[in-house]
C-alpha cells in the first residue's frame, strides 16, 4: 500500500482575502489529486476536496483521509473479490451522492425538485452512505467509536416523518414563490457528511463558538427562494441548497420578502447551472467572491437588484466589501438627514432608547448604530414606532432590515435562553415589536 495521508491540526486562515485551511497535509497536495483520480473524475475530485474542508466522519478521522484509504485499499491485490466489490460499491455511492454538486440537471432533480419524493430519495442515500462510511472506520479502528453526532442538529427526524409531513398542504410548492433575503451567522466546523450534504434543513444554525467574550454577532447573507435556502460556504466555496422543514420552515416563512418569482420552473435550471459553476470553478474571496456577490448573481437571474439607498444599501455594500462574518448588525443613518422626516424619527428614537436603557448605543465610524443586544434593538424599534407609527408602511425596507436583525437574536436566544444578550425586551409597555417567531404556526402554501 502507498503512503496514507492524514489530515489533522486543521485551522482556518485568511490569506489575501481567501479563506484557507492548513493542515499537516495540504488539501491541494498533488499526491491527493493523483491518488483520488485513480477512481474519481476531475469534477468529483474537485467536489470531494471541497467537502473535506468541513466534513469529519469520526472525531479522529477526516473525510479526505478516508477517501485516500478507500482508494488505496480498493486497488490492493491482496483483497478478495467480495472485499473489492464492497469497496467499489462504496465508491459508487459516493459518486452518486456528490453528483448533484457538479451536474446541474442532477441538482435540479435531487435538491431543487418540487416533488418531495425526490428530496426523500436523496436524503436516504446521504444517510445510508454516512452510516456506511462510519461503520467502515469503526471496523478499522474498533476503539474509535465516538461518532460525530453532537453537531447534527439538522437531523431531528426520520425519512418516514418527513414523508408524512410532505403530505401537508404547506409542503407543496407552487410555481409562484417568494424570494427572501436573510442574515445568518457563520456555521460550525467539523460536521458529519450527512449534515453537510443533507438536502433538508430543520433548524437554522448559529455560531456555537459565540461566548460572552465576543461583543458582537457577525453576520453573513443568504437567500430563500420558496422553501430552499441558498448560501455560499466561505470555507469550501460550495453551495448545497437545503429545503426548509420543521422549525426552519416556520422561521423562513417569517423572513421579509424581497420579491415574488412567478416562473419557478424556468428559474431553477438557471440557478442550478450557476451553483454548479460556483462549486466547480469559484473560490471564496472576502472581496471578490463572497456570499453577497454570490446571492446577487442569483438575484440577477430574476432581474432583481437591491435598493441603491438607505440603511439596507449601506449594509449590503459592507457585506460585499468585507465578506462573510466581518460585518456587525448595524443600521446606517447617513442617508437620512435631520431635515428628512425619517432622520428626525431616528434621532428622537435613539435618544429615547438610550435614556430608557441607560446606555449609549455603539456607533461605527460612519455614525451607524450597532446593536449589541436584543434589548437594544427592541428598545430602539419600540421608540421608533412611537414617533413613526406607520414605520412598516412608510419605511418598508428599514423595517424589514431591523426585523432581520431581530430574527438573528431570536435564533441565538433559542440556542441559549439564559444569555441576557439574546433575550427580547419585556419590561413594562415595551416588548419585542416583531413578536416571537416560534409562535408562528399557520404555514400554508402562500408562505412560499
Amino acid at each position: 500500500m502507498g503512503q496514507t495521508i492524514g489530515i489533522d491540526s486543521v485551522r482556518e486562515e485568511e490569506e489575501g482575502g481567501i479563506m484557507k485551511y492548513t493542515s499537516n497535509a495540504e488539501n491541494d497536495n498533488p499526491l491527493v489529486d493523483l491518488t483520488l483520480k485513480n477512481v474519481f473524475t476531475d469534477q468529483e475530485v474537485t467536489i470531494l476536496k471541497k467537502i473535506s474542508k468541513r466534513v469529519t466522519l469520526l472525531r479522529e478521522s477526516s473525510f479526505l483521509s478516508f477517501l485516500m484509504n478507500v482508494n488505496e485499499t480498493s486497488n490492493n491485490e491482496q483483497l478478495n473479490k467480495e472485499e473489492k466489490e464492497e469497496k467499489q460499491r462504496i465508491i459508487n455511492k459516493i459518486k452518486q451522492c456528490i453528483k448533484p454538486f457538479y451536474e446541474s440537471e442532477s441538482l435540479s432533480t435531487n435538491y431543487l425538485s418540487t416533488s418531495f419524493e425526490n428530496t426523500l430519495d436523496t436524503l436516504n442515500n446521504i444517510l445510508e452512505l454516512d452510516w456506511e462510511l462510519k461503520s467502515i472506520l469503526i471496523k478499522q479502528e474498533p476503539t474509535n467509536i465516538t461518532i460525530l453526532e453532537s453537531n447534527d442538529e439538522d437531523i431531528v427526524f426520520t425519512a418516514e416523518e418527513i414523508k408524512k409531513e410532505s403530505e401537508n398542504e404547506y409542503m407543496k410548492i407552487p410555481n409562484k414563490v417568494k424570494v427572501r433575503f436573510l442574515l445568518l451567522t457563520q456555521r460550525e466546523n467539523n460536521v458529519s457528511f450527512r449534515k453537510y450534504c443533507n438536502p433538508v434543513i430543520a433548524k437554522f444554525r448559529v455560531d456555537k463558538s459565540f461566548t460572552d467574550n465576543k461583543q458582537h454577532i457577525h453576520i453573513k447573507p443568504a437567500l430563500l427562494i420558496g422553501p430552499w435556502l441558498f448560501e455560499l460556504d466561505s470555507i469550501t466555496s460550495l453551495c448545497i441548497p437545503k429545503r426548509c422543514y420543521s422549525t426552519a420552515a416556520y422561521l423562513a416563512s417569517d423572513i421579509p420578502e424581497l420579491s415574488t418569482l412567478a416562473n419557478l420552473d424556468e428559474v431553477i435550471p438557471k440557478v442550478s447551472k450557476l451553483i454548479v459553476d460556483c462549486n466547480l470553478s469559484k473560490h471564496y474571496h472576502s472581496h471578490h467572491y463572497n456570499s453577497q456577490i454570490f446571492i446577487e448573481n442569483i438575484l440577477a437571474l430574476m432581474n432583481y437588484e437591491f435598493p441603491k439607498s438607505g440603511a439596507i444599501y449601506d449594509l449590503i455594500q459592507e457585506l460585499k466589501l468585507k465578506g462573510d462574518g466581518a460585518c456587525e448588525m448595524f443600521f446606517s443613518i447617513t442617508h437620512y438627514s435631520e431635515t428628512n422626516p425619517f432622520g428626525s424619527f431616528v434621532k428622537s428614537a435613539l435618544q429615547s432608547a438610550e435614556k430608557a436603557l441607560k446606555v449609549t448605543l455603539k456607533r461605527t465610524q460612519n455614525n451607524a448604530i450597532v446593536f449589541r443586544t436584543h434589548t437594544e434593538l427592541d428598545m430602539f424599534v419600540s421608540k421608533l414606532l412611537q414617533v413613526c407609527p406607520n414605520l412598516f408602511e412608510d419605511y418598508h425596507y428599514e423595517w424589514n432590515l431591523l426585523k432581520r436583525f431581530d430574527r438573528i437574536f431570536w435564533l441565538y436566544h433559542f440556542h441559549d435562553t439564559n444569555n441576557e444578550k439574546f433575550k427580547e425586551l419585556s419590561s413594562g409597555e415595551d416588548v419585542c415589536p416583531f413578536g416571537n417567531p416560534s409562535r408562528i404556526r399557520t404555514l400554508t402554501t402562500e408562505y412560499w
